[in-house]
């Protein structure tokens, strides 16, 4: 859904006397981001219409999300891509399949945490659910995304943080970020480093039990025993002496 039909906004001038935006690209609506609705980004002008619409179709717009996920099975690498097709069945039903369209979504972890992975989701193509369904296809499911099989939470645990597009008009580079919500907070991180101590059982050895060792590079001397003299009495003989 890179472009999409314009609507009357009911204020200002323009065709028939009513400005007419046209939205560019899409959102899901239990997703926040920077309008907090969907979709994200709108065209007042025809011209401007096309320009956006050119950047989401051509992939020059970068749209990072943040998601926080469930702990998966196995471990996963820093950042790592997801190519696999998502088809949009009749009755609505998405999911990861051969015969769907090509999908890819980039992934990078932020915080290892004890309830799950905070990740960075950047889908290149633009996939009904796409995010949802390729992070529960890896058996990481969102955060409260009872749809594709994630723990309870108290809204969907995806954000849309990041906006990066050419302006229309003037070409310069535009980024447009919203504030992560409380709810990503990260208390339960455990990257911080363990502090170890010793032992409670471990007591010091008495002196008795450290043998003493003589300084490196010199030879204990070997002690000297000392003969006890005797003292001869003043004016006499000694012992046994006759007169």
């Amino acid at each position: 859904c890179d472009a999409a039909p314009p609507f009357s906004s009911g204020t200002g001038t323009g065709f028939r006397g009513r400005s007419r935006l046209r939205p560019c690209g899409c959102s899901t609506k239990t997703t926040s981001s920077w309008l907090s609705t969907s979709p994200p980004a709108f065209a007042k002008a025809p011209q401007a219409n096309a320009a956006l619409s050119h950047g989401f179709a051509s992939r020059a717009v970068v749209k990072a999300y943040v998601a926080l996920v469930a702990t998966p099975s196995m471990e996963w690498p820093v950042e790592m891509t997801v190519d696999a097709p998502i088809l949009v069945a009749s009755n609505g039903s998405v999911r990861v399949a051969r015969e769907g369209l090509p999908a890819e979504t980039r992934l990078r972890i932020l915080e290892r945490r004890v309830d799950g992975l905070l990740v960075e989701a950047r889908p290149i193509s633009g996939r009904k659910h796409q995010i949802r369904v390729h992070l529960a296809s890896l058996g990481a499911p969102i955060r409260g995304d009872a749809r594709y099989g994630g723990p309870r939470a108290s809204r969907l645990m995806l954000h849309a943080e990041r906006l990066e597009l050419d302006h229309p008009v003037t070409g310069r580079r535009l980024t447009i970020r919203s504030p992560r919500p409380a709810e990503f907070g990260g208390v339960s991180a455990v990257n911080a480093p363990s502090r170890s101590r010793p032992p409670e059982t471990a007591r010091r050895p008495s002196k008795a039990e450290v043998p003493r060792q003589p300084p490196s590079g010199r030879k204990r001397p070997t002690p000297v025993r000392r003969r006890k003299q005797l003292r001869r009495p003043e004016g006499g003989a000694g012992r046994g002496s006759r007169r």
